[in-house]
């Protein structure tokens, strides 16, 4: 943990704050995580701002590559991944408006024939971006990091991060929304 500050709610439900400058909580690498295809990734968040990139979680290597990463810029929400070929950057993103102070559960799957974004209760189907469709880079040395872009450090996000996951397999439909309904209560989405 580099910065961000850790506010205890009730239950146990609390968030880390980052600020947008040098805010940053580091996982250091699951190997399991390195998958080309077949991921899972979704956070629950409530952005402070919406401007400019706001990194939510994402897979970094300390090459100066990423795996995937899913952020806001300019009030969109993006998923980002660099294709198997380790330079091509693809990516979704969904054209919807997102208010600051106001949590969301968001969620992205990656896989060889699609790629999808979540949204609360809801998927989202607005897809803007160079591919639907690919397989990620592969860099076993990545790290996990939350809240920035351990990269790029002017990609610090302005956010608060309730949970953050990543799977290294699909969540079905019912999975989803079964989590969706189960944040609802504990996040008070």
């Amino acid at each position: 943990i580099s910065g961000g500050t850790y506010n205890s709610g009730a239950q146990g439900v609390g968030n880390f704050s980052f600020d947008g400058i040098n805010d940053i909580v580091t996982i250091s690498n699951d190997t399991s995580l390195a998958k080309s295809n077949l991921v899972t990734i979704a956070a629950i968040v409530e952005p402070t701002t919406l401007t400019g990139t706001q990194s939510i979680i994402g897979r970094y290597s300390s090459t100066g590559q990423y795996n995937y990463v899913l952020e806001f810029v300019n009030n969109n929400l993006r998923f980002t991944w660099i294709d198997s070929n380790g330079s091509t950057v693809r990516y979704i993103t969904i054209d919807k408006t997102f208010n600051t102070g106001q949590k969301y559960f968001i969620l992205a799957k990656l896989n060889s024939t699609s790629s999808r974004i979540h949204v609360d209760s809801r998927w989202e189907n607005t897809y803007v971006g160079s591919s639907i469709a690919s397989t990620a880079y592969v860099d076993t040395s990545a790290v996990v990091s939350i809240g920035g872009d351990s990269v790029n450090s002017t990609d610090y996000g302005n956010i608060k991060v309730y949970a953050a996951f990543i799977w290294n397999r699909l969540l079905g439909d019912d999975e989803i929304m079964g989590l969706n309904e189960a944040f609802k209560t504990i996040y008070g989405l």
